[in-house]
């Protein structure tokens, strides 16, 4: 009894570094959406200056997020997985932005609609 070992459980803190994989694991875990912001930022300053087309833009970007998603799921922790989360959030930020910017423009046409509809429902009732 007086020779057994104690039992011993290694538990890291999920955002507060100290997880295996060493420092630059830890800084990418920190600063994930950060860095993907930048990235997404960057994305979307050379869709805009380099003129591709929205829809291929956003094709390529569901592609890559796509795969990143599938890699991610395979895959162990540690640095590559790591990067590839940063990479899947980008795209899905690059995704999304420009869905919202339809979905604004679509919800200000029905909107400015609407208030067309009301001004003529308006005039013709004064008229009448």
């Amino acid at each position: 009894m007086a020779d057994q070992q104690p039992i011993i459980i290694e538990h890291y803190a999920r955002g507060n570094g100290g997880a295996p994989g060493g420092a630059p694991t830890n800084v990418l875990r920190r600063r994930r959406w950060s860095i993907a912001a930048v990235l997404a930022l960057v994305e979307m300053l050379y869709v805009i200056f380099g003129h591709p087309t929205w829809f291929l833009a956003t094709l390529v970007a569901l592609l890559v997020l796509g795969i990143s998603i599938w890699a991610i799921r395979r895959l162990r922790p540690g640095i590559v997985r790591d990067a590839l989360i940063i990479i899947a959030i980008a795209q899905g930020l690059v995704v999304v932005i420009p869905i919202a910017t339809l979905a604004g423009i679509a919800l200000g046409l029905v909107l400015a609609l609407l208030v067309l509809v009301g001004v003529v429902v308006v005039a013709f009732r004064l008229r009448a």
